[in-house]
């Protein structure tokens, strides 16, 4: 009795092996089905990793606050917006508007203010006080309306590192929802 032990080295091909001797074929089957089980083991591995490596890992880290009070800011003033949507880590005080990087890792943040006609707020993010993206929203000009402006700038911080937004120059920007800071790790 004749079989053929069928190894597959490549997606579509395979090469037939000619087993006179049933002992040799069992073990020749054994010795793939160990491969086949290493080679499960690594996948199993590797997508665990993979998982584990996707924003953050399996502890994400997120903010989202947001200001119920219209401010009139002077020129270089912290921004605190008093209400919060989200924290994952306790890691945004609603006192300073600081928020502090619980862990080390690239992270993305965006601030989002919107005035009135007839005034104007420039804004600033900063990180351990050094400015890091300016975000200019100005309606001085214009006689009647509302404008949005948007700030968005990614950032690798170390634990510890604090992140907050501060008024450039400005004298009003409207709360109930339309002012806010949120920021997520994409990456450890």
């Amino acid at each position: 009795m004749q079989y053929t032990l069928c190894v597959v080295l490549t997606v579509g091909s395979c090469y037939g092996i000619l087993v006179q001797d049933p002992q040799l074929y069992e073990q020749r089957l054994g010795h793939l089905e160990s491969l086949v089980q290493q080679q499960s083991t690594k996948i199993s591995e590797l997508e665990t990793k993979l998982a584990n490596t996707h924003a953050g890992g399996t502890d994400p880290v997120y903010f989202s606050a947001y200001s119920q009070q219209t401010l009139r800011p002077g020129n270089h003033q912290a921004i605190v917006y008093d209400s919060l949507y989200h924290d994952s880590h306790n890691a945004y005080d609603q006192t300073t508007g600081f928020f502090t990087a619980p862990v080390k890792g690239f992270y993305v943040f965006a601030w989002t203010t919107e005035i009135n006609h007839g005034y104007i707020f420039d804004s600033e993010l900063l990180v351990n006080g050094a400015r890091r993206q300016k975000n200019g929203c100005d309606m001085v000009g214009a006689t009647q309306g509302f404008t949005t402006c948007t700030g968005v700038v990614p950032l690798e911080l170390k634990v510890g590192d604090v992140v907050y937004i501060r008024s450039v120059s400005g004298n009003y920007v409207l709360g109930n929802g339309w002012l806010s800071f949120t920021g997520w790790l994409v990456h450890k």
